[in-house]
């Protein structure tokens, strides 16, 4: 929590979004044009792409570059059973409000 704040970030949980399997919380900054997406659409940005990326059953690693706020990174974890995952660029106040489920298994880059 600390560290979100040295950030700049809220300590509040951010927009949850749904998910086909699952839900989750997005560390996002305020005002931002994906944030006001997911918090009007309720489900994660860009969700038809990343339902057609899940729709062809694939398996192993998911590499998502220019990782930022996390929200490709998620999906792939909690949505596709990515058994490795890679994010690259991500934004620190993103990498410190990952849900458990992602920081549990999977380290930053």
């Amino acid at each position: 929590m600390a560290e979100q704040q040295r950030h700049g970030l809220s300590t509040d949980l951010g927009p949850l979004v749904r998910g086909a399997r699952t839900h989750a919380q997005l560390v996002l900054p305020d005002a931002d044009h994906i944030t006001m997406a997911i918090q009007e659409s309720g489900t994660y940005y860009e969700r038809d792409l990343l339902d057609a990326i899940r729709g062809r059953h694939l398996q192993g690693t998911f590499v998502d570059v220019g990782a930022h706020y996390g929200n490709h990174t998620v999906y792939f974890a909690l949505e596709c059973g990515a058994q490795r995952l890679i994010g690259q660029y991500c934004w620190t106040p993103t990498w410190l409000g990952m849900p458990a489920e992602v920081t549990g298994q999977h380290a930053p880059s």
